[in-house]
């Protein structure tokens, strides 16, 4: 088919793309716009969207831009391109949000477009029904309905051990809230596979539930106990910055810094020392 049947989907994996690859050569921009509940809640609501379309490494992005154009253009090709659009967005932010209401105590950052990537495929398997899930790596399809609850068990049995540096949470949060806003632009959607409609719902709200109920073990907390509180003699914009700096010494090393940020660096850990 021709590529351009899909020119919503085309355009969300292009601009995804383009940020994530100028976020890889500049992490001050990256630090600034990934998932930070902290600087979320501060007032940076900004980040919850932009998280979606900042990636970790090639490999996530490839993935994740792999499963979107696989999923996303089939639907659009249907249904048109506000309700991909719509779905995806949906995701992203329900993901976000369901993130920092897991790790609102917690040393916590994420980023990646997974939660919206994770709406588009399950609005897809309900607008597709008695369908298979096609895995890059399992030459066998999957039914659907197995993937779908497959999915979400596994991502909360993921996320109660933390297993990988995956945001199990932005899939779950993803799931629930793109296929929720499928079911408000296509009303009939339940009806057409009621038992998995309601096993999906009520499992995944259900285990968000519990997650929340039950704060995650193992995580560092902000709170002074297990872990540093703030520098009481930062600024936010301080502390903005240094997390930017900071972030770019662990992806290209301290020789990476200009002599500006050298120095900004040395007078914020002055002024933190003080």
């Amino acid at each position: 088919m021709n590529e351009m049947q899909a020119p919503a989907t085309l355009a969300v994996l292009a601009v995804t793309v383009a940020v994530s690859l100028w976020g890889f050569n500049h992490p001050a921009f990256t630090a600034r716009r990934l998932l930070d509940p902290r600087a979320v809640l501060a007032g940076q609501w900004d980040r919850v969207v932009t998280s979606g379309f900042l990636h970790g490494g090639y490999a996530h992005l490839f993935f994740n831009m792999y499963t979107l154009w696989s999923f996303g253009s089939l639907l659009e090709r249907v249904y048109g391109a506000w309700p991909l659009l719509a779905i995806h967005f949906a995701g992203i932010v329900g993901g976000g949000m369901v993130s920092i209401a897991l790790h609102r105590n917690h040393v916590y950052r994420a980023l990646g477009a997974s939660g919206g990537v994770s709406g588009v495929v399950f609005a897809a398997i309900f607008l597709f029904p008695g369908g298979a899930v096609q895995l890059m790596f399992i030459p066998i399809p999957i039914p659907a309905w197995l993937f779908a609850l497959v999915f979400v068990a596994g991502s909360y049995l993921a996320l109660r051990k933390q297993v990988g540096n995956i945001g199990h949470d932005a899939h779950l949060g993803g799931a629930l809230c793109g296929l929720l806003v499928a079911t408000l632009i296509f009303p009939d959607l339940p009806a057409r596979q009621p038992a998995l409609f309601a096993a999906v719902v009520l499992l995944t709200g259900g285990m968000i539930w519990h997650a929340w109920r039950f704060p995650l073990p193992g995580m560092r907390r902000i709170d002074g106990r297990t872990a540093p509180p703030r520098p009481g003699g930062l600024t936010a914009r301080d502390q903005e910055r240094l997390d930017a700096l900071l972030e770019k010494v662990a992806a290209v090393g301290l020789a990476g810094l200009s002599d500006d940020e050298r120095t900004e660096l040395k007078r914020i850990a002055d002024r933190r020392r003080g």
